[in-house]
């Protein structure tokens, strides 16, 4: 058994300015920050037999609006239609990242791991529509939190069967919860319908679970591979209605891909891909409490594609 020990701290300086065109009759603010961060990190490894880790470790980082998001101008979505505000009031976010992880790796290629990970955000940013100017907007919330557990697994399947002695499955389950505070004004708006709402909510964009899976065939001669994957996220929240109006959330939509490659002459490689097979409905919906109403529906349409690529080694 044996430790290891590995820190370090990180200056970041942050220099963004968002200046609109000014035009007759129109005078929007200019977004600025300029910061300077301390980013420590630290992590440590016990590895407790030759195959087998325990891992510990603590970072800090930090998560900028983007220009979009800063800038104060207006414009509307083309495929949503909605009308939509950058905010040049805007912070930069600090997270500090906790995680612990247990890892083994049976044999070559194999691993098996277990994962619990927290993160504590100072001004988490969100996107609220605003009824009364009919437009939504990025804001600060004062604090926010990500915590969870993940699963991860990935082996040959010999074990199970000669025959299947090219054959690799790995999957990844991630259960997560999330929590944001709700700013006070919106707050004493929620509670002029619910005395007894809770001042939190989920953070935006952050799904209760995630899953991934692949199985992958590799030829042990003719140069052949293919693999078949996997993913879909749970319901999340996608826009937050300022005070009591109901939010619109993403509704999960599975996504299946294959991916087949031909080694055909020493570098040179033939590659097959075909994306979103399943070509879900993607939803985003408004929950009532007899019914979820669509405020957004698509699909992406399924995808294919033939490239060559030649690897000199």
């Amino acid at each position: 058994a044996n430790w290891r020990l590995v820190g370090g701290l990180r200056r970041e300086e942050t220099r963004l300015e968002a200046v609109p065109v000014r035009l007759v009759g129109v005078n929007p603010r200019d977004g600025r920050i300029n910061q300077r961060d301390w980013l420590p990190a630290l992590g440590v490894v016990f590895a407790s037999t030759p195959k087998t880790n325990w891992r510990a470790a603590f970072g800090r980082t930090v998560a900028r609006p983007t220009y979009k998001e800063l800038s104060d101008i207006r414009y509307e979505d083309v495929f949503t239609l909605d009308t939509y505000v950058g905010n040049p009031d805007l912070r930069l976010t600090r997270i500090d990242n906790y995680d612990l992880r247990w890892e083994s790796f049976p044999r070559r290629g194999e691993a098996v791991a277990v994962s619990a990970f927290l993160k504590r955000m100072t001004d988490p940013i969100e996107v609220v529509f605003r009824p009364q100017v009919g437009s939504t907007q990025p804001q600060n919330v004062e604090r926010g939190r990500v915590f969870g557990v993940e699963f991860e697994f990935r082996r040959g399947l010999e074990a199970f069967s000669p025959a299947l002695a090219a054959f690799t499955f790995g999957a990844n389950l991630a259960l997560i919860g999330s929590r944001v505070t709700i700013p006070a004004a919106e707050m004493a708006s929620i509670r002029l319908q619910d005395a007894a709402a809770r001042d939190e909510r989920e953070l935006l964009g952050q799904s209760p679970y995630t899953f991934n899976a692949d199985l992958s065939w590799q030829g042990r001669t003719s140069g052949t591979s293919a693999t078949v994957s996997f993913n879909v996220v749970g319901e999340r929240l996608s826009l937050v209605q300022f005070g009591s109006i109901p939010d619109v959330y993403e509704q999960p939509a599975p996504s299946l891909n294959l991916v087949v490659a031909q080694r055909l002459w020493r570098g040179l490689r033939l590659r097959f891909a075909a994306r979103n097979l399943l070509d879900p409905e993607h939803r985003r919906t408004i929950g009532l409490a007899d019914r979820d109403l669509n405020y957004e529906r698509h699909r992406s349409g399924r995808t294919f594609s033939l490239s060559v690529s030649y690897l000199f080694e």
